[in-house]
């Protein structure tokens, strides 16, 4: 038969400390080791608990931290995609300057010459820079990603309109240098008269001034008065500036292609070989060196070479 024990109520402990005899004597409640037991698992479920609290407040902190970062560089993006903008409308205002310069050089309406240069679009297609920035950003890292990747596409987009606007800005280059050329032909062409008198001989056929026979007369004779001052009619280079047979006293102007003009008869020259002579400037006097009857001014104008009726040229009136 076995003997049923009770369970303690109390639990005593001695204290011994060595080499001494025994100390205190201490007693303790049976269930504190249960209570002890307890209060150590709480504890730990205590610390585990606030230490996840800590953990996912940290990670939610580090993700907006995150988004502020990302946040700042999409604020970083703007600034430099605005500062791309700013290039850009600056290109282009030049590109527009040099169009109205051509405008002014050919005549053409600024509408018309839009439309036909080419494949340039028309300005209600072009992209608004205004509309091409964002303004806002959401508060969560997946929209600012989103953001970022889309001021990335943006940039390229850009890159590629600013070489599209070198391009159109060079063959607007090309055009107005294309017209220059032509403004410089009709600046070339002797369209002026080059002394105020009165014609006393045409060009072609015509009575010897000796009165023997006829003879064909390369230009035409304007008489005026000794020292009256004579004028380049067209823009060009004086090629010979000296004394000639017949001519006397004589200047003679390049004007490119393939027009030169003769100036005959001077008294006095004022121009020497290789100065750039403008439409209008005052080159020479009237005189009657040579063969002259009298103070005249022999105009002559060549084309390849070939003596031509200088009326063809001539639009200025009196």
């Amino acid at each position: 038969m076995k003997l049923k024990l009770k369970k303690p109520r109390w639990y005593n402990i001695f204290v011994v400390p060595e080499g001494r005899p025994a100390g205190g004597k201490y007693k303790i409640p049976a269930c504190a080791p249960k209570v002890a037991c307890v209060f150590a698992g709480v504890w730990v479920l205590f610390t585990l608990s606030l230490g996840g609290a800590m953990l996912y407040y940290r990670n939610g902190w580090l993700a907006t931290e995150d988004v502020r970062i990302l946040t700042e560089q999409v604020k970083e993006k703007e600034a430099h995609v605005s500062e791309k903008l700013a290039s850009m409308e600056e290109m282009v205002g030049r590109a527009d300057r040099l169009a109205s310069r051509l405008e002014m050089a050919v005549g053409v309406d600024k509408k018309i010459m839009r439309k036909g240069i080419g494949p340039i679009p028309e300005y209600e297609n072009l992209p608004d820079s205004k509309n091409m920035v964002l303004h806002k950003y959401e508060l969560n890292s997946g929209a600012n990603e989103d953001t970022l990747a889309a001021f990335n596409g943006l940039e390229l987009k850009m890159d590629e309109l600013n070489d599209t606007i070198a391009s159109v800005e060079l063959r607007l280059q090309d055009v107005y240098e294309y017209h220059k050329d032509k403004l410089t032909y009709w600046a070339a062409i002797p369209s002026i008269w080059p002394v105020r008198g009165w014609i006393t001989s045409e060009f072609g056929l015509r009575r010897s001034p000796r009165g023997i026979g006829t003879r064909f007369h390369e230009g035409i004779d304007i008489a005026a008065s000794t020292g009256t001052p004579v004028y380049a009619s067209g823009d060009g280079v004086v090629t010979f500036a000296g004394y000639k047979s017949g001519l006397g006293k004589t200047i003679i102007i390049a004007h490119g292609f393939g027009i030169s003009t003769v100036y005959g008869h001077n008294s006095q020259l004022l121009v020497k070989g290789g100065d750039k002579v403008s439409r209008g400037s005052s080159i020479a006097a009237v005189g009657r060196t040579g063969r002259s009857t009298g103070p005249h001014l022999h105009y002559q104008v060549e084309v390849d070479g070939m003596p031509v009726d200088p009326m063809r040229y001539i639009i200025e009136n009196f």
